[in-house]
């Protein structure tokens, strides 16, 4: 009978001694990586006992800084101006000086004066406060903010021609 040769000269020829103790297998066992889609089976042994994570939020776009300040400043403007436009709407008063008490002239002019002064408000509140959900949100904004701005503006500047032409000259 021949002797088994020792351990190191059934290496080959500069080959490393195997490691003691033997490496463990990982744990737990990775799932199959094939799963046939017939079997309808979860490559797991049962489904994990936590729910899903919930889906990330969503990513704001991709002007969102520039969004965020064009709207601001569109609001501050817009703000600004209309504490301007109302105060010059009462100076619109001054067209009644012309105008009898009572007559068309005198309830156009007040027309006009009451246009020029909440109108723009009632504009521009309401679109303002859509800007700034938008921007919560991370929604783009700028065009609720513009709207605001320009809607405002033109009811202001229609109040104050409903003014100027009821007056009497």
């Amino acid at each position: 009978m021949t002797e088994r040769p020792p351990a190191d000269e059934t290496r080959p020829y500069g080959a490393a001694p195997a490691p003691w103790p033997p490496a463990p297998a990982p744990w737990p066992p990775a799932p199959p990586t094939v799963v046939d889609p017939a079997s309808h089976q979860h490559p797991y042994a049962s489904p994990p006992p936590y729910p899903p994570p919930y889906p990330p939020p969503p990513q704001p776009s991709a002007g969102g800084t520039a969004d965020i300040v064009a709207s601001v400043v569109l609001l501050v403007v817009g703000l600004l101006a209309g504490i301007v436009a109302s105060a010059t709407a009462f100076v619109l008063q001054v067209l009644q000086i012309g105008c009898e008490p009572g007559d068309a002239c005198s309830e156009g002019v007040q027309d006009g004066v009451a246009i020029a002064i909440a109108g723009p408000w009632l504009v521009y509140l309401p679109l303002g406060a859509v800007a700034i959900l938008l921007m919560a949100r991370q929604r783009p904004s700028w065009w609720a903010s513009t709207l605001a701005v320009v809607g405002a503006s033109v009811v202001w500047v229609y109040g104050s021609w409903v003014a100027f032409d009821s007056a009497t000259w």
